[in-house]
C-alpha cells in the first residue's frame, strides 16, 4: 500500500471495496491474468494427438494459439490465490473480510473460469469456507499439529 502512501499496518483501505487501493489491486489482477508471454510456445494439439485422445477417454484439449494464451487461459495453472498469508502469521492481524474474499474470488473466476481459486488467508477461516467462489484453502505447516520429520530418519 506504499504506492498510495498509506500505512503499512492499516489494511482497511486495501479491504474497502470502494477504495482506490482496492481498485488498484483489481487492476493488478486483470493485468496479470490478461498477460501473454512472448516466450510461451503453445500450439494446438496435432491431429494425431487429437485422434489418440479418445482412446484414453478424455475430451480433446485444444489450446489457444500462442497469441491468445493468457495467464487466465493457461491450462497448466491449477489455481490463483487471493493473497499470500493475509492476516499475518497469527491469522488475526487484519485478516480479509469475507466480502473482500468473495469479491476477489468472483473476479478471478470471471477472468479465469476454468481455474480454481485458493483462499490467501493464513489458516482456515470458517467464514471463507462458506464462500462459493473459494475452491481451496491452505493449512500452513506451522498450523498443522502433525508435521513430517525433517531430514533422514
Amino acid at each position: 500500500m506504499r504506492w498510495r502512501n498509506l500505512s503499512a499496518t492499516d489494511f482497511s483501505p486495501f479491504y474497502n471495496l470502494d477504495s482506490p487501493t482496492y481498485a488498484d489491486f483489481t487492476l493488478y489482477i486483470r493485468t496479470l491474468l490478461n498477460h501473454t508471454s512472448p516466450y510461451t510456445n503453445v500450439r494446438p494439439l496435432s491431429s494425431r494427438a487429437l485422434a489418440l485422445s479418445h482412446l484414453v477417454a478424455v475430451r480433446p484439449l485444444t489450446l489457444p494459439s500462442r497469441s491468445q494464451l493468457t495467464m487466465a487461459a493457461d491450462p497448466t495453472v491449477l489455481a490463483f490465490e487471493t493473497g499470500n498469508e493475509l492476516g499475518g502469521w497469527t491469522g488475526d492481524a487484519y485478516p480479509p473480510p469475507a466480502e473482500w474474499t468473495t469479491a476477489v474470488a468472483q473476479l478471478l473466476h470471471e477472468l479465469a473460469p476454468d481455474t480454481l481459486v485458493l483462499s490467501g488467508s493464513y489458516g482456515v477461516r470458517k467464514d471463507e469456507l462458506e464462500i462459493e467462489g473459494v475452491d481451496m484453502v491452505c493449512v500452513p505447516s506451522a498450523l498443522s499439529s502433525r508435521r513430517a520429520p525433517h531430514g533422514p530418519s
